[in-house]
């Protein structure tokens, strides 16, 4: 096409220096690293050299297995909803100086269903309560649901 358009490939690009060299230290650690071991464990004999590495293998399974398998059970399939405690510093203090208690998923959610109550209550607010249930037709189930898991604890 046109010369203005071409790719000069004789230039290399700052992010691909800035790579080649942290790639290249990282590389000089490592081998220094593998000398140092390599420096150590010239004395042992071939045979005691497999032994570490088939128990140092067995060990590095036996405790990913056991991660594995422990991870998904639980004494307890009950969902616990805990307190979501504000920092002071965040939380800007009111006239009174009155400290700030913990916020509650309970008191957030009778909150959030007064006010899709009220927008039930003229023809605006019905549209945007529609609109919301249209993106998102779950919410009241999902409302219902949490309702009763905060009822139940």
């Amino acid at each position: 096409m046109w010369k203005i358009f071409r790719r000069r490939t004789g230039r290399i690009s700052l992010v691909h220096a800035l790579f080649e060299r942290c790639s290249g230290r990282a590389e000089g650690i490592q081998r220094r690293f593998a000398d140092y071991l390599n420096t150590k464990v010239s004395s042992w004999s071939a045979f005691r050299v497999k032994v570490v590495l088939i128990v140092f293998i067995f060990c590095y399974v036996t405790v990913t297995a056991l991660m594995l398998l422990f991870a998904g059970s639980s004494t307890d399939n009950r969902l616990r909803i805990q307190p979501i405690y504000q920092p002071r510093n965040v939380i800007i203090p009111d006239q009174r100086g009155d400290r700030q208690g913990p916020v509650y998923i309970s008191n957030r959610l009778r909150q959030f269903r007064l006010y899709l109550d009220s927008l039930k209550q003229d023809e605006e607010g019905r549209r945007i309560y529609d609109s919301i249930l249209m993106k998102r037709p779950g919410l009241i189930d999902s409302l219902m649901k949490l309702e009763t898991l905060e009822n139940r604890k």
